[in-house]
């Protein structure tokens, strides 16, 4: 039986492994190739974006997510905004009309959810623009935003995915937690698959699509997770999905777990959803190399950083049970499948200006593992999740101070 159990352990192990692989594989490709420079593009002519803003009963956030795009620095006549007010029983409509903004009004109680909102919009803006970027009703960007994307340029041939940040990290513990975990993905781990030439994850918000890309694989996805399924798309495709740490959006990030626990079946039930849509097309494709298959198997497959961690302190803790001189090889290998995830971890702590805070909030980790687990379960064993909105507010003062 203690045989069986070391086998068990080594199968789990080498799953828990595969991102760890390929950042190995990341890194020595960086040691062998020149990293494309990202230089300021003259403004003549300026790349055309086209905002699209998904909204569901937004009428709470709306306001401060227009605001922002109208303040971008970048010439007015290359931005058009168009708010999609899908299926709205309040003044989200209102609010953005009064803002001198444009509204997509929709009601489709059958077809619900921000992928048949865009793929309704789409069909009706035309094409006058160079990319759209999609931004979700509870984010703000800052004034550089479009300028960086415009540096990433040309973009109508390819697709960018902007720097997601949290707006209220402040506002709790479990804000707190996300913020630093959202450090380590998006200053340290998507920059080095940058480095190494592999496409970026996309998040669903913040994603900017060439206007050739979606002419050549049109808006079809309306699966629970639609950055997930592009994602997999584009990389099968051979599109190439940059990485633009300069365009920056704050989004707002659920501050209870009860709010939370939305958000994360909807992420998980998506993306393993898409992983057994795409995993033969993709590792199959003749358009991409070995190393980014690896990757993408890893982003689509692997389990989120803090499942990693309990995945990891399980096989640690029966490793005791395996045959003699099993044990320290074993949980030597677990701690080291955390690596892809710890060390950008320790690397954002490093950087991040309230490390107190984090410390204070890291004290509800034990809570947060076992109700993530949970979670977990409960997604993998459920029935099909649905599309459902995730909880908004009105932050609490002071709550966007880091």
């Amino acid at each position: 039986m203690d045989m069986i159990l070391a086998i068990a352990l080594v199968a789990l192990i080498a799953y828990l492994a595969i991102p760890l692989l390929s950042d190995v594989i990341s890194l020595v490709t960086i040691l062998f190739r020149r990293p494309d420079p990202v230089e300021p593009r003259a403004l003549d002519p300026p790349t055309r974006l086209l905002f699209l803003v998904p909204a569901h009963n937004e009428e709470e956030l709306i306001e401060a997510c227009v605001t922002s795009l109208q303040g971008v620095d970048y010439p007015r006549e290359a931005v058009r905004i168009v708010v999609i007010a899908d299926n709205c029983t309040d003044r989200t409509a209102e609010i953005v009309r009064s803002l001198g903004a444009e509204v997509v009004e929709r009601d489709n109680l059958e077809e619900r959810g921000k992928p048949y909102a865009i793929m309704y919009t789409l069909e009706r803006v035309g094409r006058d623009w160079d990319a759209f970027v999609i931004i979700d009703a509870d984010t703000e960007v800052v004034p550089e935003f479009a300028r960086a994307l415009h540096d990433r340029g040309p973009l109508a041939d390819h697709v960018v995915q902007a720097q997601f940040a949290i707006r209220n990290p402040g506002e709790s513990w479990l804000t707190r937690l996300a913020d630093i975990l959202n450090w380590s993905t998006y200053r340290f781990r998507y920059p080095l698959k940058r480095r190494a030439g592999l496409n970026s994850p996309m998040t669903g918000n913040g994603m900017c699509i060439g206007r050739d890309v979606i002419e050549a694989y049109p808006w079809e996805t309306t699966s629970l997770t639609e950055n997930w399924e592009l994602y997999a798309r584009y990389t099968t495709e051979g599109v190439r999905i940059d990485y633009c740490r300069d365009a920056v959006l704050l989004s707002q990030e659920a501050k209870s777990l009860s709010q939370g626990e939305i958000q994360r079946n909807r992420w998980t039930a998506g993306r393993y959803a898409v992983l057994g849509k795409w995993r033969s097309r993709m590792l199959g494709s003749d358009r991409i190399s070995a190393a980014q298959k690896l990757d993408c198997a890893a982003e689509l497959g692997a389990l989120s950083p803090v499942m990693h961690l309990a995945a990891a302190l399980v096989v640690m803790a029966l490793t005791p049970l395996a045959p003699e001189g099993w044990t320290l090889p074993l949980a030597l290998a677990a701690g080291a499948t955390l690596l892809p995830h710890g060390i950008p971890a320790l690397l954002a702590f490093a950087a991040y200006p309230a490390k107190g805070s984090v410390v204070v909030a890291a004290l509800r980790l034990p809570w947060y593992l076992i109700w993530r687990t949970i979670v977990f379960v409960r997604t993998i064993v459920g029935p099909r999740r649905e599309w459902t909105r995730s909880g908004r507010h009105i932050e609490a003062t002071g709550s966007s101070e880091r």
